[in-house]
């Protein structure tokens, strides 16, 4: 029966060309916006997912609350990560980062090879423990993870800078200089992969933090909060209960007896809205707004949210231009519905016939829409800013395209089935059916949805796409085209 019912649905989408073009590629293009914005917003959820237990690791997050406002700061002192490792058995490692570029080498830095005299200017610099590639689970093209910040003066590069600057040489042993000749010799005792595109750290250089101390008693003081925290928690831990505990006990015993001895005085009011929480590593990317002096860009889930409204209403209103081409349609099929239910065809068999003739149509404007939006893919990639990727290779892929183009097609095509089989064979044989469906309501109401939709998607990509003319295109009072910004100077000579 199937087989029959896919033979005349082919038939009658040949028969009326026209017809069918317009609805396949209707029905494609929205198909193709509702690929690339759900690639993009798979790929802004899967930040950090990739790393072995991650489920179990977390970030270190202090928060006030004050007057119902939420302020969220990721910065601790140089000893919470060994302290709380001591002092709490649910936790299996810590390991900490620091980027500031307040305190040397951090950031951005003039560097140059042991050997060469020229100076390179590269950013991405951050101060590591050991700790941070065993929690990171970062991979090494050349040297060993155990024990690559292991030693003081050691520097782990990524894969890309070493082939910037070494080819295929194995630089392991090398030395680097930062900002300045008379500056601390760094060797080189690891090359890193580069950090992939949907991971919160993007890094070319880790400095270890082994001996290291900015100031004098800042590795043991508690009020200097310069260091990213990270901690990874035993399988069988509470992530709550534990968050609760630790909170308490550091607060309790170490950060108010330390402000205490330093002279400051905390209000009971204070220390009742200020809390140490836990950010599951995962939720670092979509989950941070709230968070002051990130050290890089992060994402919203809200913006995320967005993105997957207008998908969903892209293709809804391809949806229902489906539905109304089909259903204004109905009066040259008026005739055939009507000689089949002569004949003796059911109502059930006629729902079933126009059902597969919307799945068909469906399943073909689904891969129409997938070789477009691969066609559209590197437009979108530099739109988005992101490394972006079909998943050709992924079976998850196929198997949600099916699904949704099955679930597309019939929700599209259960109005306009119901509606054609209802023709009375009499009336429609006798010529009393002439204008198809045009006091249908739900016809003027989706059209009237659809444009509602789609003018309030024109207008606020018009409002978004002028405040971007607006930025970047507004006065500055100089011109910014003849500025340009110089590196090193501070390594000129008089």
């Amino acid at each position: 029966m199937l087989t029959n019912y896919l033979k005349i649905a082919w038939r009658s989408l040949l028969k009326n060309k026209g017809f069918t073009f317009i609805n396949i590629m209707g029905l494609s293009i929205g198909v193709a916006a509702c690929v690339l914005i759900s690639i993009y917003i798979v790929h802004e959820a899967s930040y950090d997912k990739k790393i072995a237990d991650s489920d179990h690791i977390y970030r270190m997050v202090n928060r006030y609350v004050q007057d119902g406002r939420i302020n969220d700061g990721i910065h601790f002192s140089a000893n919470t990560a060994r302290t709380v490792l001591a002092d709490f058995p649910e936790v299996l490692q810590t390991g900490r980062l620091m980027d500031n570029e307040l305190f040397w080498g951090a950031g951005s830095n003039e560097m140059r090879i042991e050997g060469e005299q020229k100076q390179h200017h590269e950013e991405g610099f951050t101060y590591a423990d050991q700790a941070i590639i065993d929690i990171m689970k970062i991979s090494m093209v050349h040297g060993v993870a155990e024990s690559a910040l292991a030693e003081p003066n050691t520097i782990v590069i990524s894969e890309s800078v070493s082939n910037k600057y070494f080819g295929n040489e194995n630089p392991l042993g090398k030395v680097l200089f930062l900002n300045g000749n008379n500056s601390l010799p760094f060797r080189i005792n690891g090359v890193m992969k580069d950090f992939s595109s949907n991971s919160h750290l993007d890094y070319d250089f880790l400095i270890t933090l082994k001996g290291v101390e900015f100031e004098e008693g800042e590795q043991t003081r508690w009020l200097q909060n310069n260091y990213f925290t990270y901690i990874t928690l035993r399988p069988d831990a509470d992530a709550k209960a534990f968050e609760k505990k630790m909170s308490t006990h550091l607060i309790e015993d170490y950060i108010v007896p330390a402000s205490d001895a330093a002279g400051y005085v905390i209000p009971d009011d204070y220390r009742n809205q200020f809390f140490i929480k836990l950010q599951p590593l995962t939720d670092i990317n979509l989950y941070s707004s709230t968070i002051g002096f990130e050290s890089s860009k992060r994402n919203d889930i809200k913006i995320i949210w967005i993105f997957g409204i207008i998908a969903l209403f892209v293709l809804v209103i391809a949806g229902i231009n489906f539905v109304n081409l089909s259903t204004a349609k109905s009066a040259n099929r008026a005739k055939e519905v009507g000689v089949r239910k002569v004949v003796g065809s059911s109502k059930s068999y006629l729902v079933q016939q126009f059902l597969t003739e919307s799945v068909l149509i469906t399943i073909i404007s689904f891969a129409l829409g997938i070789l477009l939006s691969w066609a559209l893919m590197p437009i979108f990639r530099g739109i988005s800013g992101k490394e972006l990727e079909m998943p050709f290779s992924n079976p998850q892929f196929y198997l949600t395209t099916i699904l949704g183009a099955i679930i597309v097609g019939v929700l599209a095509g259960l109005y306009p089935s119901f509606y054609l089989s209802r023709f009375q064979p009499a009336s429609v044989l006798k010529g009393k059916l002439s204008s198809g469906s045009k006091s249908s309501s739900l016809r003027s109401s989706l059209v009237v949805f659809q444009f509602t939709i789609s003018i309030i998607l024109i207008i606020g990509t018009l409002i978004v796409n002028q405040q971007m003319n607006f930025i970047l295109n507004s006065k500055l009072g100089f011109e910014k085209d003849q500025v340009i910004q110089l590196y090193g100077t501070n390594l000129m000579e008089d």
